[in-house]
């Protein structure tokens, strides 16, 4: 099976990503033209700046605003929702705090997998603070495309699973060479203690791996919303 852009619709649950999503979105929009996100209740400009950068690079955004408050089934079953309204095969879940490359997507986009694959595993390397600087830290294994056949069946955020190892098991979960950076610690938000179980996932996933600087140009141009770890132009 070839990947295709058009077999494909990048998704994405949010709560308060202000600082990071004009980069979560713009190189998606950029390949794909579609995104479909679900916001669980920002009180940040979140909103506002994801429809200005999908509008920005063409794409269309549906929206979906349904404040969950602190329930972890109604924020775990988001997955669920989103993949109801996606309808090209391939379901691409986009984290808030997860910036993708054009250079990446579109590797992508030219790798074949098996008829019978349900998951596709991409890798991402952790961004965090460390001296005045961003710095990568080493990667981990994620899955981030899904086929129609998954479900989420334990919605209790942030621990919903989608039963993956028996997917493992099964034969039926492709790994490809592509990446994306994660900024897993990094704060996301002038509000951002208001989203749901952010600090806990602060201490429950540790640092791990040596630090190594980022790539000159990492991020391309930067963007126009503040971000407290980049320099605004």
């Amino acid at each position: 099976m070839q990947l295709k852009a058009s077999d494909i619709t990048p998704v994405t649950k949010i709560r308060n990503e202000e600082y990071w999503i004009e980069y979560v979105l713009r190189d998606v929009c950029e390949v794909f033209g579609r995104f479909i996100m679900y916001d669980t209740g920002s009180t940040d400009r979140t909103k506002e700046i994801a429809r200005h950068t999908a509008q920005k690079h063409g794409a269309e955004l549906w929206l979906i605003e349904d404040d969950c408050g602190n329930d972890p089934n109604k924020i775990g079953n988001a997955p669920n929702v989103l993949r109801e309204m996606c309808e090209t095969h391939w379901m691409m879940l986009v984290d808030g705090d997860e910036i993708w490359r054009t250079d990446q997507l579109k590797r992508l986009l030219t790798i074949k997998v098996p008829d019978d694959t349900e998951v596709i595993m991409v890798t991402g390397r952790n961004l965090t603070h460390q001296n005045g600087s961003l710095v990568q830290r080493d990667t981990f294994s994620a899955d981030r495309l899904f086929s129609p056949v998954v479900r989420w069946g334990r919605t209790d955020y942030p621990f919903e699973s989608h039963f993956l190892e028996k997917r493992v098991e099964r034969g039926v979960v492709a790994y490809l060479p592509v990446w994306f950076w994660h900024t897993r610690h990094l704060q996301r938000s002038s509000q951002g203690d208001a989203a749901y179980f952010r600090q806990q996932k602060r201490d429950y996933f540790p640092y791990d791996g040596p630090f190594t600087p980022l790539p000159d140009e990492w991020l391309g141009k930067i963007g126009k919303y503040p971000n407290p770890y980049l320099r605004v132009t």
